[in-house]
C-alpha cells in the first residue's frame, strides 16, 4: 500500500494542486481539454470558498452581470467545464472549444487565492504576469492591472507580449533562481 493512500487533503489544497498542474500543462502546451477541466475544477472550489467567506462572485453568479441575464451567463461560462466532465444527457455530442477561454478562469482563480492571503507560487506568478501582459484589456481599476503587474514598467510589459510562452517561462525561472541565489 502506498504511504500517501490515506492522506487528508483540504479543499483549498486540492484546488491549488489542480490549478498548479493546469498552469504547468499550459506552459508546456499540454492538452487543452485537460487544462480547462483542471482549471475549472479548481476555480469552482475557489469560487465556492470565496463566496462562502463573504467575497463577491467574480465569474460564476457574477454581480457584474444583470440578474435577469445571470442564468444565461452561468450556462455559457460553465458550458465547456460541464461538457468535459458529463455525458449523461448527450453522450454523442460535440462542441467547439477555444482553449484561450481557460486563461480568465486561471487569472480569476489566482486573484481569489491572493485575495484570501495565499502566497502565490513562482508558477502562479508567472502565469499572472503572462496573463496581464497579453490581456491588459481584461483588467480595470477595480480588478487592478497594477495589482497583477506591480513594479513592471508599462513598456517592459508590452515587450513581454512578443515572447513565446515557453521562453517566457524559462526567463522567469532563470530570474527566480538568480533571486534565490542572491545574485
Amino acid at each position: 500500500m502506498d504511504k500517501d493512500s490515506n492522506r487528508t487533503i483540504h479543499k483549498l489544497d486540492a484546488a491549488r494542486s489542480q490549478l498548479q498542474t493546469a498552469i504547468q500543462l499550459w506552459f508546456a502546451d499540454g492538452d487543452p481539454v485537460s487544462i480547462h477541466t483542471l482549471t475549472c475544477a479548481a476555480h469552482q472550489i475557489l469560487h465556492d470558498i470565496h463566496v462562502q467567506y463573504g467575497g463577491m462572485p467574480l465569474l460564476f453568479d457574477s454581480v457584474f452581470v444583470k440578474g435577469d441575464r445571470r442564468a444565461k451567463w452561468n450556462h455559457a461560462v460553465k458550458a465547456h467545464m460541464n461538457f468535459f466532465k458529463h455525458a449523461n444527457r448527450d453522450p454523442d455530442s460535440n462542441m467547439p472549444f477555444d482553449p484561450s477561454l481557460t486563461e480568465p478562469f486561471i487569472l480569476i482563480s489566482l486573484y481569489i487565492l491572493e485575495d484570501a492571503g495565499a502566497q502565490l507560487t513562482p508558477e502562479e506568478m508567472m502565469f499572472r504576469l503572462w496573463g496581464t501582459a497579453h490581456n491588459p484589456e481584461w483588467f480595470d481599476a477595480h480588478f487592478g492591472q497594477d495589482r497583477f503587474a506591480q513594479g513592471i514598467h508599462i513598456e517592459a510589459l508590452a515587450k513581454l507580449r512578443h515572447v513565446p510562452k515557453q521562453r517566457f517561462q524559462r526567463m522567469c525561472q532563470f530570474l527566480i533562481r538568480q533571486t534565490a541565489l542572491g545574485k
